[in-house]
């Protein structure tokens, strides 16, 4: 097939059977849930991007396997229903494959400055989880040694920890494109907010 039957929309007959068969299906697809104006636009737009994608295929001649090719790149024919409530035009036409695409164009690259604040929050993240699993053993040891030094001072580190836990949450949730590391800083944070006034009310009452 040449370039300038390719432009001008004209397929051999037995190529054009195939496409027209895969048009046909779309309309009776859509036949009762949208109006006939509607149908038409679709099949149309659906036509446009065969020729499209056929007018990509390499070489000068296109064959009944380059037609077939083209077909498996669109949606079959069942995901041009409009969902229940309307009809959008450009989500129904789109093929899932350029929607994939266009959601992971639009969505911007990780930048190696959002990976490093997200690892430096992370890190102080691990590090009130650590606090807070020695806690308990901390307090042991103030209670069996009987010093009220050792009880204030524990006293002090968890209102250290829960001042440290509210920023370390709040960036941890700001970051959280970071990676990974942003997951931890958001779950120290929160137990870091919580385990501190846990071991508060204790200490107030048995201390």
């Amino acid at each position: 097939m040449s370039v300038t039957t390719m432009t001008t929309g004209r397929l051999p007959r037995p190529l054009q059977k195939l496409v027209d068969a895969r048009l046909d299906t779309i309309d009776r697809m859509l036949l009762g849930r949208l109006p006939r104006a509607d149908r038409l636009a679709v099949t149309r737009d659906v036509e446009g991007q065969i020729f499209d994608l056929l007018g990509e295929r390499p070489g000068f001649e296109l064959d009944r396997e380059d037609v077939l090719t083209v077909l498996t790149q669109l949606d079959p024919p069942e995901a041009y229903i409009p969902e229940e409530g309307g009809y959008e035009a450009a989500a129904v036409l789109m093929p899932s494959s350029a929607v994939a695409l266009t959601r992971r164009s639009a969505t911007p690259a990780v930048t190696p400055v959002e990976r490093k604040r997200a690892t430096a929050i992370g890190i102080i993240g691990l590090v009130i989880l650590v606090l807070v699993v020695l806690w308990p053993a901390a307090y042991a040891l103030a209670i069996s040694a009987e010093s009220p030094v050792l009880m204030y001072g524990l006293l002090v580190a968890i209102c250290l920890v829960l001042g440290a836990s509210v920023p370390t949450l709040v960036l941890s949730i700001l970051w959280r494109r970071g990676g990974n590391w942003s997951t931890v800083g958001i779950v120290g944070g929160a137990i870091g907010l919580v385990a501190p006034l846990m071991g508060g009310v204790i200490l107030l009452f048995v201390g």
